[in-house]
């Protein structure tokens, strides 16, 4: 770790880099140039307070000696703790192998007779070890300590183990404490396969209504958004062309509030679903409640819904007034009337996810405008409060006509039903889109963040650094750097609960995913953080327990049968591919990072460590690339000036023209033949898988978002210009091409479309 500058007798500088070392916060980094970036100090000091750093921040900016002597008081401190503490909170047994752990024995090796193991194991029994005499001061930490192994073939899980030391001195007592043990595979599920396959990336808003193209022929409540059922109609859609694979946007649920926030990597919860993606037509209150069709058939809401299916972008607002109103009714005929079977069937759902008590009660007290009333999470007052039946005030509206508040302000304990209801639903669907047979499997995406104003941050307000906003450093595509408006986790926070939240919401992807897409998987090393306020370049790196992380991610994916796939695109730390194929996890490679203009062979091809993606959701697609859209949008945002706009144009259209003379010959003309040429070209790789965006093969030219711009851009919003049978017959046609390049289809890679449940 490079040190801060020292130049004057008596600088803090010194304590300073040492307390950065104890909270794992990294005095600088080196970027996508190569050059090295050293952390501003006032950032440095705002990061260490977030992570619980006893400091003044006025009195260390000041500098001086009273600076140092602040410094050195918070070192001492920090040292304290850290030494305090017997042993790590969380170990990690790869392939079942546990090592002693390294121990702090308050007397040092030199004064310990023994050492017990209890090991209490996630399946049920126990198992204990003792080590006496050279043996346990062998398993107290220090310096080149000899070790062997205290087990070998753990099952896979996580255990507890409890440990007690004794010492030599007949008035020495006994110091106990735990710790989480993750025994898991050293590699992911799938990290072994060497088959080639090929699917579609399409955000689920985009697109035109399907289930008729797929052969339903069911009357669907249209909203002008995308919902499952189309999801699933995709999902064969892809299957029948030879894809493997349907990728997605995050499918998390937006905070009800306006105005409204429409990013996906912006969730009010990572462990939730969006309930404007439920096909409510597919319930079965769809048929049995009356109430619910005659609130359809309204001609209010009727021109309502025509009027949302028109719009050129989407009215999430409008789209979430009628379908929350739909909700709502359907809810009410299920909670009045449904059948034993039903009842029981939601009863499960609740004894699994209990959970979502607390979610439903978070979301009804948001929408219906007294958030003042959610208190604190988890038998809080609020929680008490709604199981007595006592919501706050607000009279049920009528179920037609009427303003859009006067729906939205029915008793929080129907809106509460509205969303068990919603969730409950939504699982239903998506288990019975990933086991539809001779389908494309789903991959689906978990975003790094969540909402600063979401359910994960108020049920769980000490696992997030609130002052704080994560992002990336300047990169080449984004030189001024990334600032994502979500908290982060607070790596210290994380490990004293065993990392709970982060294996609920492997858990709550893997149990519908085929493939994950983790979201900026250098997290799970070190994640950039950036004060509140501050410039995005003004961030900061702070290390994260990696070792534990990529255990989780392997123990989850390996019980799920999920393979998975990290996006390490940006700015990436050496050793994190390498640590990416150790454990069986594929990167990411990308038509547009992967573009040579000035070597010899203008593109370089895709490992077989790698899914190789046309493009993503931040980036022009390939008719607009080719266009300049993204030249266009830099200029607009103060990326580029009009004379290095000029220059680029220039480059990219002799790069476009050598490009097509190296992967299409000469004789080839026209953007969409260019494409698919291209897509021959790649699809020889030995990438694994090849994902092809629904924008690319439509030519559409507008980014799905533009990194740092907001509601002036319509981000998240365009719908595609395509009609459902345009999409199928692009679809057919990838599909023929990649056959052609043996690419394989359901049975080529992983099988038929389900999952063994352990």
């Amino acid at each position: 770790m490079a040190q801060l500058s020292d130049n004057h007798r008596g600088s803090p500088a010194a304590p300073l880099a040492e307390l950065a070392r104890l909270y794992g916060v990294e005095l600088g980094y080196r970027d996508v140039w190569g050059k090295w970036r050293e952390s501003p100090r006032e950032s440095l000091i705002q990061v260490l307070v977030a992570l619980g750093a006893e400091l003044d921040q006025a009195d260390v900016l000041a500098g001086g000696k009273r600076a140092r002597r602040a410094l050195e008081e918070a070192v001492e401190v920090r040292q304290q703790v850290l030494a305090s503490r017997l042993l790590e909170p969380v170990l990690v047994a790869w392939d079942g192998e546990l090592l002693p752990p390294a121990l702090r024995f308050s007397e040092g090796g030199s004064g310990l007779r023994a050492s017990k193991f209890t090991l209490h194991l996630e399946q049920g029994g126990e198992e204990s070890k003792e080590l006496a005499g050279e043996g346990a001061a062998a398993a107290v930490w220090r310096r080149g300590a000899g070790r062997v192994l205290l087990w070998s073939k753990l099952p896979f899980g996580y255990h507890r183990l409890t440990v007690e030391v004794r010492g030599r001195a007949a008035q020495a007592g006994r110091e106990v404490a735990e710790a989480l043990v993750i025994s898991a595979p050293r590699k992911c599920w799938g990290g072994e396969e060497s088959g080639r396959s090929w699917g579609l990336f399409a955000g689920l808003y985009e697109l035109p209504h399907l289930p008729q193209a797929a052969g339903l022929g069911v009357e669907r409540a249209d909203l002008g958004v995308d919902d499952f059922a189309d999801l699933g109609a995709l999902c064969r859609l892809v299957g029948e062309a030879g894809g493997e694979v349907v990728a997605t946007l995050p499918l998390l649920p937006f905070l009800g509030k306006e105005p409204l926030d429409p990013s996906p990597y912006r969730p009010v919860s990572r462990l939730f679903w969006n309930e404007l993606y439920l096909a409510l037509d597919r319930t079965p209150e769809w048929k049995s409640c009356e109430g619910l069709r005659e609130l359809w058939s309204n001609p209010a809401v009727q021109e309502e819904a025509r009027r949302l299916r028109v719009v050129e972008r989407v009215d999430y607002e409008g789209a979430f007034a009628l379908k929350r109103r739909l909700l709502l009714e359907a809810s009410r005929c299920f909670f009045a009337g449904a059948s034993p079977e039903r009842r029981e069937a939601f009863a499960g759902f609740l004894e699994e996810r209990p959970e979502a008590r607390d979610y439903a009660l978070f979301r009804a007290l948001v929408e219906a405008g007294e958030p003042g009333k959610l208190g604190g999470p988890a038998g809080g007052p609020c929680l008490a409060e709604s199981a007595t039946g006592g919501p706050p005030g607000g009279a049920r509206g009528p179920a037609t006509g009427g303003t859009r508040a006067d729906h939205t302000r029915a008793f929080p304990k129907e809106l509460m039903n509205l969303h068990l209801y919603s969730q409950w639903q939504c699982e239903e669907q998506l288990r019975a889109i990933s086991a539809q047979p001779g389908a494309a499997h789903l991959m689906l995406d978990l975003p790094v963040g969540v909402h600063p104003e979401g359910y994960d941050v108020w049920r769980w307000p000490e696992l997030f650094a609130r002052k704080m906003s994560m992002g990336a450093p300047p990169d080449r595509f984004f030189t001024g750097g990334q600032d994502w408006a979500s908290p982060p986790l607070v790596p210290e926070a994380s490990r004293a609960e065993g990392h709970r939240y982060f294996i609920a919401c492997l858990r709550h992807h893997m149990r519908h995913a085929r493939y994950l897409r983790l979201d900026h998987v250098m997290w799970l090393r070190r994640l950039f953080w950036i004060p509140a306020g501050a410039d995005p370049a003004a961030g900061v790196y702070v290390r994260y327990p990696e070792e534990e992380l990529y255990a989780v991610v392997c123990l989850e994916s390996y019980r799920n049968q999920t393979r998975v796939v990290g996006e390490d695109l940006g700015t990436v730390p050496p050793g994190v591919r390498a640590r990416l194929r150790r454990h069986g996890i594929l990167g990411s490679w990308v038509f547009q990072g992967a573009l040579c203009p000035r070597a010899c062979q203008p593109l370089r091809l895709p490992s077989r460590h790698v899914v190789a993606y046309l493009g993503t959701h931040d980036m022009f697609p390939w008719a607009g690339f080719w266009q300049g859209g993204d030249i266009e949008a830099r200029l607009q945002t103060c990326q580029l000036d009009e004379k290095a706009a000029k220059r680029a144009r220039a480059m990219r259209k002799r790069l476009a023209a050598r490009l097509a003379e190296a992967v299409a010959g000469p004789g080839s003309v026209g953007m969409e033949s260019q494409l698919f040429e291209c897509v021959r070209y790649v699809g020889q790789s030995r990438a694994p898988l090849l994902l092809l965006g629904v924008d690319d093969l439509l030519l559409e030219t507008e980014a799905h978002n533009i990194p740092g711009t907001g509601a002036e851009r319509g981000n998240w919003r365009r719908k595609t210009r395509a009609t459902a049978g345009e999409l199928r017959t692009a679809i057919e046609q990838a599909g023929a091409v990649l056959r052609e390049q043996g690419r394989a289809g359901i049975g080529g890679f992983v099988g038929p479309n389900t999952k063994t449940q352990e």
